[in-house]
């Protein structure tokens, strides 16, 4: 008997305190392959990352939206005149614009204006010559709402432009900056590339919200929610 109350004691002994759980032992990687946005609830005061994942963000964090061949091109007039103008929408927080044209513009004078939601009429650019195929325009222009931009192509060929973006800076969940099912709260939204499974983890409780992501805008209807993942069992 008492060999083996000391056999028991020893067994109690050996196993030690229970061995807390730690972040690489709660990763999961989810079975939904397809390509497109998912969402993954989380447990509440939790940040997750999603590994090697190209988009990724949560309520709160700082983003930015590229959004291709967009703003909506509100007219397109002056080719009578030796000038081509667009004037571009823009949504709130765009603060750059890329067009990318058909061919060189071989020198001819460019100019930008940008008009503030106020009406403020701002030039940006008058009448600079260029030989690019693109122009990449960015402004420190609050509220800018539309973007005028002229191409000056007195004896050379009308500029033809054929794809143009935008980026912009919104915060998830403030205002408009994107549809209410991007908004939930305690929830890591990623975009998952396909055919290729992702590590999520939950990230350091000293780890700060990842850097802005520059990535192309969601839109409505195209997130997938995939199922909950548990949260730590109290020790």
């Amino acid at each position: 008997m008492i060999g083996l109350a000391l056999l028991v004691l020893a067994a109690t002994v050996d196993a030690g305190p229970p061995v807390p759980p730690t972040p690489e032992s709660r990763c999961v990687e989810p079975q939904d392959l397809s390509r497109g946005w998912k969402a993954l609830p989380l447990p509440p005061g939790e940040r997750w990352s999603a590994a090697q994942a190209p988009a990724q963000f949560m309520l709160g964090d700082e983003v930015i939206w590229t959004s291709r061949d967009s703003p909506r091109v509100l007219s397109r007039d002056g080719e009578g005149d030796g000038r081509t103008t667009w004037v571009f929408a823009l949504a709130p927080g765009t603060d750059q614009l890329e067009a990318i044209f058909g061919s060189s513009l071989g020198g001819a004078k460019v100019s930008v204006v940008a008009y503030s939601e106020q009406g403020t009429r701002h030039e940006l650019i008058h009448e600079e010559r260029s030989r690019d195929v693109m122009l990449s325009l960015r402004w420190e222009v609050p509220r800018v709402r539309e973007l005028e931009v002229s191409v000056h192509h007195h004896f050379r060929a009308p500029p033809d432009l054929v794809h143009w973006r935008t980026k912009r800076r919104v915060v998830i969940g403030e205002g408009d900056a994107l549809p209410l099912e991007f908004h939930a709260a305690h929830t890591l939204y990623y975009f998952q590339p396909g055919n290729h499974p992702l590590r999520i983890c939950p990230a350091p409780s000293s780890a700060s919200p990842p850097a802005r992501a520059d990535f192309d805008e969601p839109e409505a209807g195209n997130v997938r929610w995939l199922a909950s993942v548990p949260a730590l069992s109290p020790q």
